[in-house]
């Protein structure tokens, strides 16, 4: 069963999206659907349930491993 999302989880979801679309545009080196990926799990577990920061991390993963995104960059915009 999927769990309301406030306002202000919301928004930061969708901060993370856009900053996961932006930088793999500029730096991913993947040539499979990273960004269709990650939206997928993502949204997986948001039906699940899970909590924002988990659904952050879900959209995250994959530019830790296909792009010049650091693990620092990461904590610094999402904690």
């Amino acid at each position: 069963m999927a769990r309301i999302t406030t306002p202000s989880e919301n928004k930061i979801i969708e901060k993370a999206l856009l900053f996961l679309m932006r930088e793999y545009s500029e730096s991913g080196f993947n040539p499979k659907p990273v960004v269709w990926h990650s939206v997928k799990v993502a949204v997986y577990l948001a039906d699940l349930g899970y909590s924002s920061t988990l659904i952050i991390a879900a959209l995250l993963h994959a530019l830790l491993e296909d792009s010049r995104v650091s693990y620092e960059m990461v904590v610094s915009k999402f904690g």
